[in-house]
Protein backbone atom coordinates (compact mmCIF):
# COMPACT_ATOMS: atom_id res chain seq x y z
CA UNK A 1 0.00 0.00 0.00
CA UNK A 2 1.28 3.44 -0.63
CA UNK A 3 0.48 6.65 0.41
CA UNK A 4 0.65 8.61 -2.28
CA UNK A 5 -0.38 8.35 -6.09
CA UNK A 6 1.27 9.32 -9.06
CA UNK A 7 -1.53 11.99 -9.26
CA UNK A 8 -0.91 12.98 -5.66
CA UNK A 9 2.66 13.75 -6.82
CA UNK A 10 2.16 15.35 -10.35
CA UNK A 11 -1.13 17.75 -9.26
CA UNK A 12 -0.35 18.61 -5.69
CA UNK A 13 3.34 18.33 -5.06
CA UNK A 14 4.23 19.10 -8.77
CA UNK A 15 6.54 16.48 -9.16
CA UNK A 16 8.60 15.87 -12.60
CA UNK A 17 11.82 13.75 -11.61
CA UNK A 18 9.74 10.85 -11.78
CA UNK A 19 8.44 10.61 -15.04
CA UNK A 20 6.29 7.52 -15.40
CA UNK A 21 3.44 6.42 -13.30
CA UNK A 22 5.09 2.40 -12.98
CA UNK A 23 9.23 4.29 -11.91
CA UNK A 24 6.36 6.62 -9.04
CA UNK A 25 4.75 3.68 -8.15
CA UNK A 26 8.12 1.48 -7.46
CA UNK A 27 9.30 4.29 -5.25
CA UNK A 28 6.16 5.56 -3.42
CA UNK A 29 5.93 1.94 -2.19
CA UNK A 30 9.45 1.68 -0.77
CA UNK A 31 8.43 5.66 0.75
CA UNK A 32 5.44 4.44 2.18
CA UNK A 33 7.79 1.42 3.79
CA UNK A 34 9.80 4.59 5.01
CA UNK A 35 7.30 6.11 6.52
CA UNK A 36 5.72 2.52 8.11
CA UNK A 37 9.07 2.44 10.09
CA UNK A 38 9.50 5.96 11.11
CA UNK A 39 5.87 6.67 12.34
CA UNK A 40 5.71 2.76 14.27
CA UNK A 41 3.14 2.05 11.87
CA UNK A 42 0.82 4.68 12.75
CA UNK A 43 0.67 6.54 9.55
CA UNK A 44 -1.62 3.29 8.33
CA UNK A 45 -4.17 4.49 10.73
CA UNK A 46 -3.78 8.64 9.91
CA UNK A 47 -6.57 10.27 8.45
CA UNK A 48 -3.96 12.91 6.71
CA UNK A 49 -6.75 15.58 6.54
CA UNK A 50 -4.37 17.99 5.03
CA UNK A 51 -2.37 15.66 2.99
CA UNK A 52 0.89 15.68 4.42
CA UNK A 53 1.27 12.01 4.74
CA UNK A 54 0.83 12.30 0.74
CA UNK A 55 3.14 15.08 0.11
CA UNK A 56 5.41 12.77 3.07
CA UNK A 57 5.34 10.34 0.78
CA UNK A 58 6.14 11.88 -2.55
CA UNK A 59 9.24 13.90 -1.61
CA UNK A 60 10.76 10.20 -0.33
CA UNK A 61 9.86 8.90 -3.65
CA UNK A 62 11.76 11.41 -5.35
CA UNK A 63 14.45 11.41 -2.70
CA UNK A 64 14.55 7.55 -2.99
CA UNK A 65 14.86 7.91 -7.13
CA UNK A 66 17.67 10.21 -6.80
CA UNK A 67 19.65 7.96 -3.91
CA UNK A 68 19.41 5.01 -6.17
CA UNK A 69 20.77 7.27 -9.45
CA UNK A 70 23.90 8.82 -7.34
CA UNK A 71 24.62 4.93 -6.57
CA UNK A 72 23.79 3.80 -9.81
CA UNK A 73 26.79 6.45 -11.29
CA UNK A 74 28.80 5.78 -8.68
CA UNK A 75 32.88 5.26 -9.96
CA UNK A 76 33.73 2.15 -8.63
CA UNK A 77 38.04 1.23 -8.43
CA UNK A 78 39.76 -1.15 -7.92
CA UNK A 79 43.50 -0.94 -6.33
CA UNK A 80 45.07 -4.94 -5.44
CA UNK A 81 42.78 -6.71 -3.49
CA UNK A 82 40.83 -3.45 -2.34
CA UNK A 83 37.55 -2.58 -4.29
CA UNK A 84 35.69 1.07 -3.51
CA UNK A 85 33.08 2.83 -5.08
CA UNK A 86 33.40 6.51 -4.80
CA UNK A 87 30.61 8.46 -4.80
CA UNK A 88 28.43 6.24 -3.35
CA UNK A 89 26.25 7.06 0.29
CA UNK A 90 26.59 5.09 2.67
CA UNK A 91 23.28 3.64 4.29
CA UNK A 92 23.13 5.61 7.57
CA UNK A 93 23.71 9.19 5.55
CA UNK A 94 20.95 7.82 3.16
CA UNK A 95 18.23 7.08 5.97
CA UNK A 96 18.97 10.04 8.15
CA UNK A 97 18.26 11.76 4.72
CA UNK A 98 14.73 10.37 4.80
CA UNK A 99 13.96 10.61 8.25
CA UNK A 100 15.09 14.55 8.15
CA UNK A 101 12.79 14.73 4.80
CA UNK A 102 9.73 13.17 6.70
CA UNK A 103 10.12 15.19 9.52
CA UNK A 104 10.27 18.33 7.37
CA UNK A 105 6.50 17.46 6.15
CA UNK A 106 5.33 15.34 9.29
CA UNK A 107 6.07 18.26 11.97
CA UNK A 108 3.18 18.71 14.33
CA UNK A 109 1.20 15.64 12.80
CA UNK A 110 2.12 13.36 16.06
CA UNK A 111 3.14 10.47 14.02
CA UNK A 112 6.92 10.51 14.79
CA UNK A 113 6.41 11.27 18.19
CA UNK A 114 8.11 8.41 20.30
CA UNK A 115 7.31 8.87 23.30
CA UNK A 116 3.93 7.42 25.24
CA UNK A 117 1.10 10.13 24.70
CA UNK A 118 -0.57 11.74 27.78
CA UNK A 119 -3.75 11.07 28.88
CA UNK A 120 -5.86 13.04 31.38
CA UNK A 121 -8.54 11.38 33.38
Amino acid sequence: MSYASFEDYTDRFLGRAIGSEADFDRFALRASVVLDRLSFGRAARYPDPEGKLRLACCALAEKLRAQEENDAAAIEEQVGDYRVKRGETDARTQAAELAALAEFYLTGTGLLYRGIPCTRR
